[in-house]
């Protein structure tokens, strides 16, 4: 049995779908922790927007955990 490209295209967005829903709810509870780990450390934003050239160069915004510090490191 040969089966269109539609239905090719169909069955892979649909995995795809089922795949992003199964491991949003997975990592919810880790991406949680790291709000709060991240809120009590420095007490400053959680995210924070950044902008990309992506394909074409066409600009695109992310966001991201702010996992640096604003404090300049000191050297020992």
């Amino acid at each position: 049995m040969i089966q269109s490209n539609y239905d090719l295209t169909l069955w892979k967005r649909l995995l795809d779908l089922a795949g992003a829903t199964v491991g949003i709810t997975l990592l919810l509870p880790a991406w949680i922790l790291i709000s709060i780990a991240i809120k009590i450390d420095e007490g400053s934003p959680i995210l924070f927007r950044q902008y990309r050239i992506g394909r074409s160069q066409k600009p695109f915004e992310i966001i991201k955990f702010r996992t640096m510090s604003n404090q300049k490191v000191t050297k020992m």
